[in-house]
């Protein structure tokens, strides 16, 4: 699979993502597997790419044993896509193999790259606050931190408070989120966020004032 090989040359650019993307997730040396990634996100050079490559790595995350590979995996294009659908899809993954990794895991380190990427989502389009705010309650259930937590519940909440068409779409969120998840301590961590969610957004938001 060289590039400009006679082997490649047999693929079309379908079957070479394909084979780049099971590439990236049979790798065991970490170093290995982040080059293979970007490779990944390199050649994705179109929206239909990036989606196909997501949708693999998501589908190949499900049957890795080695949970740091699972996290790699889900933390490259599955998250940067930006695409809402796709990033629910990966929360409950994401979820399980931080728990595997390691029960003592603070998540911090996971919690501030969510944070990045939440950051660079688009909101200006419904889509990207969509997506910020999946981003945001992927932040609150990978971290045992209780500021994190907090903090990424106040951004849904003002997300939600200035686009009250957005709602009913959180809602279901949480709700498919509760029921693909294995674990009933994440579950209960879905509803208590649902909870503490709901008190957030009946509390009055701090008001912007002028200098005087």
């Amino acid at each position: 699979m060289e590039e400009g090989s006679s082997s490649s040359a047999r693929f079309d650019q379908h079957d070479q993502l394909e084979i780049f993307c099971l590439q990236a997730a049979l790798t065991p040396g970490q170093y290995w597997r982040q080059v293979n990634l970007h490779k990944i996100e390199q050649y994705s050079t179109d929206t239909t790419l990036k989606y196909l490559a997501a949708s693999k790595l998501l589908a190949l995350s499900q049957d890795i044993t080695n949970p740091q590979a699972a996290i790699d995996i889900l933390l490259s294009l599955p998250v940067r896509l930006n695409n809402p659908d796709i990033i629910e899809r990966a929360i409950p993954l994401l979820c399980k193999a931080i728990k595997q990794r390691s029960a003592n895991s603070s998540g911090s380190d996971l919690a501030d790259y969510l944070e990045q990427i939440a950051s660079e989502s688009d909101a200006t389009q419904r889509d990207g606050l969509r997506s910020r705010i999946r981003l945001y309650l992927m932040r609150a259930l990978v971290t045992k931190d209780q500021s994190i937590r907090e903090s990424s519940l106040q951004e849904i909440a003002q997300i939600s408070a200035a686009n009250a068409d957005l709602d009913e779409d959180t809602q279901r969120l949480f709700d498919s989120v509760a029921r693909n998840l294995e674990d009933v301590d994440l579950r209960n961590a879905v509803e208590l966020a649902r909870t503490h969610l709901a008190l957030l957004k009946e509390k009055p938001m701090p008001r912007v004032t002028q200098p005087s």
